[in-house]
């Protein structure tokens, strides 16, 4: 019997050695675990690129919207209620056609009033005149029923300028682009009643960067190319170019297309390829890619690979495109570049090239 308990006793203490055993193991391998992942990657991961000589083809793309040479906004001369609309989105008007009529019986009523007033007044002029021959009335009387009759006068003229504003005329032959206003409802003196498109001509306007505009000239010649038509060339020329920018700093410019397609319509999505006639252009340039740039237009650096370590360095900037910029100084061909990652980088950190 106590034989049969120690070899129970032995067992147990085996088993409790085995256990203590394993978690000393378990133990010290999640303490390893736990210090693996306490290391850090001390090094940022960046793709590179080598400078090269190069002569840049300097053009830009910009992108715009194709419009009628011709907008004509219609705006009303007539404060009131509109009661009947001849035109709508689409239809032809004729010059001098009407477009809509604004309600003026009121004005109608109070011109027929005037000249009523008009007549008794011109009818009282002419007997103080023969009273003041006579001797009968003053000078001062007379003087003051022609001076009525002169107001009178005016306000019939005014009334009759303001029904003829009620009526709203085009001004030119054209296509009504867009309708703004409804039978019923009221207009203000100044707010637009309709566009009109006139003439047949189109254009794309664009808007580009200070930086770009003064590299572009008037009367050039552009390719155009529109998404609708599947991107099918089209021959424009640079017919304006605004002498002001917005309030985003970037200009106007209008292209004059060319080609009359009958499928181009106003309001299409279309791209303009403009070469920039930059004086800098040399066979000797030396191109980065324009990622590789950070920092602004006015003091731009960029990262350069020296022994595993990104150093910093500034740069002056020549002409560019939409992909590759002229680097005037601060690096060689011999360099090499970074063109990713450098949100991450500082002067100094080391770093891994992911394509070496």
């Amino acid at each position: 019997m106590k034989s049969q308990i120690s070899i129970a006793v032995g067992v147990i203490v085996i088993l409790i050695g085995l256990l203590i055993g394993q978690l000393s193991a378990n133990k010290e391998k999640m303490a390893a675990d736990i210090e693996k992942s306490l290391v850090v990657n001390t090094t940022v991961p960046v793709i590179i690129e080598t400078p090269a000589k190069a002569t840049l083809h300097n053009a830009i793309v910009l992108h715009g919207t194709i419009r009628p040479e011709n907008e004509i906004p219609i705006l009303s001369k007539q404060q009131g209620i509109i009661i009947r609309k001849y035109k709508k989105t689409g239809q032809s008007v004729r010059k001098g056609e009407p477009i809509a009529q604004i309600e003026n019986e009121i004005l109608q009523k109070s011109l027929q009033s005037a000249q009523a007033n008009y007549a008794k007044l011109a009818k009282d002029v002419e007997r103080y005149q023969i009273l003041k021959k006579n001797g009968a009335v003053a000078s001062q009387e007379l003087e003051t029923i022609q001076m009525s009759l002169r107001d009178v006068e005016e306000h019939i003229r005014s009334l009759k300028d303001q029904i003829a504003n009620s009526t709203i005329l085009s001004p030119v032959d054209g296509i009504i682009a867009a309708d703004y206003v409804e039978e019923g409802q009221f207009v203000m003196t100044g707010g637009q009643i309709v566009q009109i498109i006139s003439g047949s001509g189109l254009k794309l306007s664009l808007s580009t960067a200070e930086s770009d505009v003064l590299m572009i000239k008037k009367g050039q010649e552009v390719t155009v190319k529109v998404s609708a038509l599947a991107g099918q060339p089209i021959q424009g020329i640079v017919e304006l170019i605004s002498p002001k920018a917005n309030n985003l700093h970037y200009y106007i410019v209008d292209i004059t297309l060319k080609e009359n397609n009958p499928d181009l319509r106003a309001g299409m999505f279309a791209s303009a390829e403009l070469s920039l006639t930059a004086k800098d252009n040399d066979i000797d340039d030396i191109v980065i890619s324009r990622k590789a740039i950070v920092g602004s237009t006015k003091k731009p650096y960029v990262y350069v690979v020296k022994n595993g370590i990104a150093q910093k360095r500034e740069i002056s900037l020549g002409s560019y495109n939409d992909k590759q910029i002229v680097v005037r100084s601060g690096i060689t061909c011999q360099d090499t570049v970074i063109t990713s990652g450098q949100i991450n980088l500082s002067d100094g950190f080391p770093i891994t090239i992911l394509n070496k």
